[in-house]
């Protein structure tokens, strides 16, 4: 599913609701997890090409989570032609980040 042409404002903004309530919940979970590793003092600009590439991941997730959980609560906007979606990609790349992150502190 992509972004649809909604039929009315509130399932635009419903939509758009939803949406916000997943980047809320995970950028609060990242800030979490990066003053767990880097201290109080996390900063994104501190950031790894590939902990970036986690966030381009994340960004995927929290499109896919809105879609799925929008066309659950609207089924007219479900499209038959949805692609298959995995998160194991993020869930690769987190784990690598936090290996490499492990590495270089026992360096």
């Amino acid at each position: 599913m992509t972004i649809p042409n909604f039929t009315n404002p509130e399932h635009k903004a419903r939509f758009d609701e939803l949406f916000l309530e997943y980047v809320l919940s995970y950028s609060n979970l990242f800030r979490v997890v990066g003053r767990r590793f880097y201290g109080e003092n996390f900063s994104v600009d501190t950031l790894s090409p590939q902990s970036f590439e986690v966030i381009k991941d994340l960004t995927s997730t929290f499109i896919y989570e809105t879609e799925h959980r929008f066309e659950k609560e609207y089924p007219e906007y479900k499209e038959d032609n949805d692609l298959f979606f995995t998160t194991g990609s993020v869930r690769k790349a987190v784990d690598a980040y936090l290996a490499d992150k492990t590495e270089a502190e026992t360096e």
